[in-house]
Order: structure tokens, then sequence, then C-alpha cells
């Protein structure tokens, strides 16, 4: 999506708006002196893991070993499956029961010393799955050279044999990823040994997805990196086009496609869409989802089905990530319901429950340690802003300026009105806010002087003036924010690569 239109503090950080681009990443296992050829149930077997529907998959896995035993094809799906199974659960214990498995399927395959395509984009996959995996359980250095080897197989089959499709999904979201990654983490691109850019890993994708039928699920797979790609990385002026043309191709009721949908229309301000497509899923396979369906109520204001929500995802993520944030998010429902004693109820179990791997987490870890509950007006304000309900929250911030105490709460009011003017693209008077923003939070104690930097880059990118940009962004890079690090300088590092 559009970075300009997505001014918020939030965005890609280990999460799983950052795990699913690369959820869908196939890999493959098959055994000696077997081969990898295409099969119409490996395909339907593939369409059902996209949709969470492993028993049905389990079923056509089974008939298709019975039927085509020396068909690698099928072990691609097999391993495909458990690599979603890790996702979607985000529970290490079930990393740790597979990840034997990826390591034996990629030994089997490199002792074939097979190099025709499809043993070439297997391999590749492989690694590329185990790498994102190491990379997600803290295993960096390893997980690096793998997603190295996988890369290079990839580039290589690319090069070999440009008409084989499968190769360029894969390749498209690394090119596109790495042109932003943080200055913080420059030592994983070098330890790759690569370079890409936006557009690179863009025209990459639509290969993928023009290149072979709708009914083909890598298609599916694709839309949903697509759509990742354009809503993380993507400031052009028709990303937004871009984006609404690709939800329309894709499956609101499959929950991994919607998990795509919702982060973006969330991350875009269109809260009621997003309550739309979540209240008529069925979210009993894919946890997060009732993450995400308390955040949009939680954005409404409607704190009582906002908590219904949160507590859902409490008791049926067997995760680590987002515990903190859903407990958090509790607390704010018991503060807008007046309770103060349930409010810090929640905020004490924080410091003991879940990780703190994603900056939602860290940011809920630290709000735990407030001496004070927040200031109701501008907690308000943010979640109404959230959910794209600006006038609302521009007139609770207008009526309540006299209710600001302290510096750190003048800092935020102002860089939370510069937010909703933003939004509502009065320019000039965000910039001054902005601006404002900066000057009074000399010390970056907050996390607001870095985000209004970013914006404010945003903003002279879109104007054109590519100097001015340039010295926002640098200054976001310059800053060394308590909360929200990792997602601000990236998006301030693809803002360079954008404008330089």
């Amino acid at each position: 999506m559009s970075l300009t239109n997505y001014k918020t503090q939030r965005g890609p950080s280990k999460s799983p708006r950052f795990y699913f681009t690369l959820l869908l990443l196939i890999a493959g296992y098959h055994h000696s002196f077997a081969v990898i050829h295409d099969s119409p149930l490996a395909r339907l077997a593939v369409k059902h893991i996209l949709h969470l529907e492993f028993d049905k998959s389990d079923a056509l896995l089974a008939e298709m070993k019975r039927t085509e035993p020396d068909n690698n094809f099928r072990l691609l799906a097999e391993n495909y499956k458990d690599f979603v199974r890790v996702n979607v659960s985000d529970d290490y214990r079930k990393y740790l029961a597979v990840k034997d498995d990826v390591s034996a399927r990629i030994g089997i395959i490199e002792d074939e010393k097979i190099s025709s395509p499809y043993n070439r984009w297997v391999l590749g996959d492989l690694y590329f799955q185990q790498g994102i995996l190491q990379l997600k359980f803290g295993e960096y250095l390893s997980g690096a050279r793998a997603v190295r080897k996988s890369l290079d197989l990839l580039s290589e089959n690319k090069r070999q044999h440009p008409a084989f499709i499968y190769s360029y999904k894969y390749l498209g979201v690394m090119h596109a990823a790495i042109s932003s990654i943080p200055p913080e983490y420059q030592w994983i691109s070098s330890l790759l040994g690569i370079s890409g850019s936006l557009e690179q890993g863009k025209n990459e994708l639509q290969v993928m997805m023009q290149g072979t039928m709708e009914t083909d699920p890598f298609v599916t797979e694709a839309r949903m990196l697509y759509l990742f790609t354009l809503m993380t990385f993507d400031n052009a002026d028709n990303a937004y086009e871009k984006i609404d043309g690709t939800i329309q191709l894709m499956n609101k009721q499959n929950p991994l496609e919607a998990f795509f949908i919702c982060s973006s229309l969330l991350k875009r301000h269109r809260n009621g869409d997003a309550l739309m497509v979540l209240n008529d899923l069925n979210k009993s396979s894919f946890p997060y989802l009732h993450m995400l369906n308390g955040i949009a109520w939680l954005n409404k204001l409607e704190h009582i089905k906002a908590s219904e929500e949160f507590r859902l995802f409490l008791s049926v993520s067997t995760g680590q990530n987002y515990v903190k944030a859903a407990l958090l998010k509790l607390s704010w429902c018991e503060l807008i319901d007046g309770d103060r004693n349930s409010y810090e109820h929640y905020l004490s179990q924080i410091p003991t429950r879940g990780s703190v791997n994603t900056d939602e987490d860290k940011v809920a870890l630290n709000e735990s340690k407030r001496n004070a509950p927040p200031n109701l007006y501008l907690l308000k304000a943010r979640l109404l802003f959230d959910g794209g309900y600006l006038d609302d929250a521009y007139k609770l911030l207008k009526s309540s300026s006299d209710k600001m105490t302290g510096s750190a709460e003048k800092i935020e009011y102002d860089y939370r009105l510069g937010r909703i003017l933003h939004q509502k693209e009065e320019i000039t008077a965000a910039i001054d806010h902005y601006v404002k923003t900066l000057e009074k939070d000399t010390e970056s104690k907050t996390w607001f002087p870095a985000s209004a930097a970013l914006q404010l880059g945003l903003i002279y990118e879109e104007q054109r003036d590519k100097a001015m940009a340039m010295k926002y962004y640098k200054l976001c890079l310059s800053l060394d924010p308590p909360e929200y690090k990792a997602s601000l300088h990236q998006k301030a590092k693809a803002g360079m690569h954008r404008v330089g």
C-alpha cells in the first residue's frame, strides 16, 4: 500500500503482517531416485492447505502416495502444510517438531544432484522456508545462510529457465523486502550478498500472477504476497488502485487471504470494511484473526465486543507473540469502561506473559511500567484515528486541549493532531504539528519524533521534493525511538531508496 496513506506508527514488525509475507512460500521434499512432476492431486491438496483445511489435504496426499509413489510433488505440499501450521499457530513447539524434517528433506534433494528447474525450485523453497522459520524463532545466523542459499538457487533457476514462473514469486518478495532492511540489520543483506528493488520485486510477482491459470493455488499465494508487498513497501500514486484490484480477486472466506485483506484495510483506516470481512469469517483455524477483530472493534470504541475477541485470542492461541499486546488492549477496554481495577489487573499480567519479539509486545511491556493510566482523550483519539473515524477523532482532540498535562501529553497531542490532519489531507496544518512534535521532544524519549520525521518525509516525497524527503527520512533513521524502531526505520529506509 501507499506509505503516504498508511500513516500509522505500526508497520511491519516481527508479526503476522511480516511472517505471513513469507508464510505462503512453498517447500518440497522427495525420495531418492524419485522425480518431481505436476499432479492435480498435489495442487488440490495445496489449495486446501491454503484454506487451512488440513484434513482434506491429508486425504488427498494419502491418495497420491498410493497412486503416484515416485512423484515428489506430493512432498512439496506435505512440507508446505507443516510450514503453514507453524506460522498459523506461532508455536515454537510445533517448529521444533518439524525442524529436523526440513533439514532431512534438504539433504535428500541435494544428494540426488538433479538440476531440473523443478528440483532447483523445490530445493530453493526448502532453504527459504528453513531460513524463515529459523529467523522467526531467533536462529538468525543459520536463518540468514539458508535464505542466501535459497536466493542463489532461485536466481539461478530464473537465469537458466526464465519461463519457469514459480521461481519469480519468492524472488519477488525478497527483492522488494531487501531494499528496505533497516540499518541495524544491514549485516543480513551483506551476508546474503544480494540487492533488490521494489519495482523488481513487484514485476516478478506479476510474472507469477499473470503467467498461469487463476485456478492455480500458487497464484492465490502470489496475490497474498503481492498485496503484502504493495501495502508494506509501495508509495506509488496508484498503489491504492493496485491494492483494491488485488483484493477484488481474493477470497474473503479463506482465513489466510482474509488475514492479508483485513491487515491492509486496517492499515488504511478502513475499519468498517475490515469488520464486514471479519464478522462473516470462521476464525477458529487462525487465532490471530480474533486479535484483528478485537482491534477493529476497539478502533470503533466498542470495547465490550473488543474484549470478547481479545479474550478469545488469548484462550485459543498457543504462541507467545501478541499476548502482551492483547493484554494491553484488554486493559484499555477496561479503562474506557471506567473500571480502573480491571485495567490494572490486565496491566499487571503483561510482564510475566508472552514474549517481546514484536513491536506491539514491546510497546505493551513499556506501557505496563507506566506510573499512571494514559490520557483517556488521547487514547480514544488514537483509536478513532486508527479506525478512520477522522472527524470524531479531530473533534475529540480539539475539545480536550485543556486536558493535556505535562510535556509528554502535549507532545503526543501535537503528534496526534498532525496524523489526523495528514489523513484529512490538510497538509500545511499537518506539517506544522509534526514540526512542533520534533521541536518539543528534543531528547527523543518517545517514538513520536521518529514517526513525525517519517511522515514529513512521506509528505515531501509525495510533493516531489526529494531533498526535503531525504532530510526527514535520514532524521528518522538518526533517532533511536524506544518503541516501533524496526518498523519506523524500515519505512524510512524504503523511502530513501525510492527518492535516492
